[in-house]
């Protein structure tokens, strides 16, 4: 059994978004996208307290309504483009008191197709073999090591070393799914050789869906109802 009392959870959700205007908060099948982060944060029970780091005072509204404390809004500084999430989580962090908890997930707001297994899993796992962190991972569906080169109006392998390899003979290569990391509070704070101890949680190919333009994100709800039907998530 994992002690909640050790686990947090921080969503970072800025306002800004400059594809789809308002991500983190527009409905998603009628709710507000972060809603299912933060409900599915709510329901695994395994955290003490699950946070929202944004800077608008909007998302703040609709984060407390779901559930989730906003102790503070974020700087502008730490909300432009390019503040990478690991640097936004760190402030959070050292401005609670983190030392009375041992692990933070940075959970996404774009995550509607999260399980409670999903989060439940990846926390054993990173506790049972003492790692520093773990990110969620989605396989390729087809592998980048055979793909193609453009110049001009010819095509040519990017890396002929594979050209002639069979598909499944070709190294397992996997990618950022984009819905969770989880770190060691102490030693992500005070370490700059997390990575050392990396690990993973692989998901489901059927559930990781980036969104990140309005196209997508019609697909995600599509997808999203297509799964709940069959009782996927």
């Amino acid at each position: 059994m994992l002690k909640k009392n050790k686990n947090i959870c921080i969503i970072p959700a800025r306002a800004g978004s400059k594809r789809i205007p308002n991500k983190n908060i527009k409905k998603f099948l009628g709710k507000p996208l972060i809603s299912y982060s933060i409900k599915i944060a709510k329901k695994s029970k395994l955290f003490h307290k699950i946070f929202v780091s944004t800077d608008s005072k909007l998302i703040k509204k609709i984060s407390e309504m779901y559930g989730a404390e906003v102790p503070f809004l974020r700087e502008k500084k730490f909300s432009k483009d390019g503040i990478g999430t690991e640097f936004v989580t760190k402030n959070f962090l050292k401005k609670i008191n983190y030392k009375s908890y041992d692990y933070c997930v940075c959970l996404y707001p774009t995550s509607p197709f999260l399980k409670i297994s999903d989060l439940y899993l990846s926390l054993k796992k990173i506790k049972k073999n003492n790692f520093d962190k773990l990110t969620s991972v989605g396989k390729y569906n087809f592998s980048p090591l055979r793909a193609f080169k453009q110049i001009n109006n010819k095509i040519s392998f990017l890396n002929n070393k594979y050209k002639n390899i069979r598909s499944q003979k070709l190294p397992n290569i996997l990618h950022d799914a984009g819905n969770f990391y989880i770190y060691k509070i102490k030693n992500f704070l005070t370490s700059k050789k997390t990575q050392k101890k990396h690990t993973f949680f692989e998901l489901d190919s059927y559930r990781v869906l980036d969104i990140n333009t309005l196209e997508d994100f019609k697909m995600a709800e599509i997808q999203y109802e297509i799964l709940k039907k069959k009782k996927l998530i």
